[in-house]
């Protein structure tokens, strides 16, 4: 994390992080598209099957839980960088209001989810999800350091993949009309 300098002042690039996000730049445009896209995906599947659904509902609600995880790292950063005082000014209360906004929508969806079809599906997905949004957003947005050698790359494919591989064994083992109750 960045250090406010000794004379008290914000680091500049903090500053130039909250102005520009501010502007439509920096922070929100990628925050917006990721929100848009999820939403997107999620209405896409409305005929779909109750298991499909949950499982891209949970995965949108991961997502959405991956973004407040940026928006709460842009919120302490700039409380961090420029004291609570930051907080009085619209540059300060954005990504608090984002993340307020955000959190709220990935709670509905996540309880959307698991009302559309069967938990295993949907909470596996969420779950998948919302580290991988974070990571790649906090990457990309805020210019967090991932370590990138050929064996990290491989570790988290390794990872990712049984993720997946558990999370569609998950859904498929749940999806039987066993499990779910008459309507």
């Amino acid at each position: 994390m960045r250090k406010a300098s000794s004379s008290g002042r914000a680091d500049p690039a903090v500053m130039r992080c909250v102005s520009e996000s501010m502007r439509g730049h920096g922070v929100a445009r990628p925050l917006m598209r990721s929100t848009t896209t999820t939403v997107s995906i999620a209405h896409s599947t409305r005929h779909a099957s109750p298991t499909v659904r949950a499982a891209v509902y949970g995965a949108v609600a991961g997502a959405a839980f991956g973004i407040v995880g940026v928006l709460l790292d842009a919120t302490s950063r700039t409380v961090q960088q420029l004291g609570w005082q930051s907080l009085q000014r619209p540059a300060g209360w954005a990504p608090l209001l984002g993340l307020a906004l955000v959190g709220t929508v990935a709670v509905i969806v996540t309880q959307v989810s698991f009302q559309l079809g069967p938990l295993g599906a949907s909470f596996p997905a969420n779950e998948v999800a919302a580290p991988v949004v974070a990571v790649a957003l906090g990457a990309m947005v805020l210019h967090e350091k991932v370590p990138v050698s050929p064996a990290a790359v491989t570790a988290y494919a390794a990872c990712l993949l049984s993720v997946l591989a558990a999370t569609i064994w998950l859904a498929r083992a749940w999806s039987g009309p066993e499990n779910h109750p008459a309507q």
